[in-house]
């Protein structure tokens, strides 16, 4: 406890109303400053430009192949906004069947998700080999970067699959999610999107995984150009 004389040169003290005043501009000033930061670096959703869910590409390196478009479960994509199309062949092909699987996601609370190479281990699928890729599409804006994509052989109950995926962020392309969870984070994009791109195609054993690798490669070939200058936001997204 102060006496009286203690308390009055207390009250002196230059340093005691340097300290009160440096509290109170921080009690007026800094909520104001916390709310213009949040506004300044608050992401919105960028709106896709089409629907996927009228996405049913006709592909020439499919000639012959019938597509069907696949319900899937919302709740399990974390989006309602996503395409899945099977290509059925026409008897004669050593590519059995072709998958075309692309979700999009704009909420700034979105999570990436995991990718098929993880779900399909977990839905008891063999990872019988896998590697790094990169694929040059034809009329893509070099800006977007190099389309690195992941490629890997599946195998369940004798049927065997090639699958190639890979993520586009504010429309850069991007292999991994982390490294869509670093485009998104950037503070120069007022406005977010990412999408994920799978393409799958399920051979014979007569003719190996080679030549359902090359056929998913040709699929991105004829599909991302449409789905980037159709469906996805407008290329470059940041926004200043």
């Amino acid at each position: 406890m102060f006496n009286n004389q203690g308390l009055f040169g207390f009250l002196r003290n230059t340093r005691f109303w340097v300290a009160v005043f440096v509290l109170g501009s921080s009690i007026c000033f800094l909520n104001p400053a916390v709310d213009y930061l949040q506004a300044a670096y608050v992401k919105n959703p960028m709106p896709i430009r089409k629907t996927l869910k009228s996405c049913v590409p006709i592909l020439n390196c499919l000639n012959g192949y019938q597509p069907k478009s696949i319900e899937a479960r919302d709740s399990d994509l974390g989006t309602d906004e996503y395409t899945l199309v099977i290509y059925n062949d026409n008897g004669y092909s050593n590519i059995k069947q072709a998958l075309l699987f692309v979700t999009f996601y704009n909420d700034p609370k979105d999570k990436v998700p995991h990718t098929p190479d993880v779900c399909g281990r977990q839905a008891g699928n063999v990872i019988t080999g896998c590697k790094s890729i990169e694929i040059a599409i034809p009329g893509v804006d070099p800006a977007r970067g190099a389309l690195k994509a992941n490629q890997f052989i599946t195998e369940k109950s004798g049927t065997q699959a090639v699958d190639v995926y890979f993520f586009v962020a504010q429309g850069y392309f991007k292999q991994t999610r982390n490294q869509v969870r670093w485009q998104l984070c950037k503070p120069g994009d007022r406005s977010v999107y990412f999408s994920k791109i799978e393409v799958q195609a399920v051979y014979s054993p007569e003719v190996g995984p080679e030549a359902a690798a090359e056929k998913c490669k040709e699929m991105l070939k004829e599909a991302v150009p449409l789905i980037l200058n159709e469906y996805l936001p407008i290329f470059p997204s940041n926004e200043f």
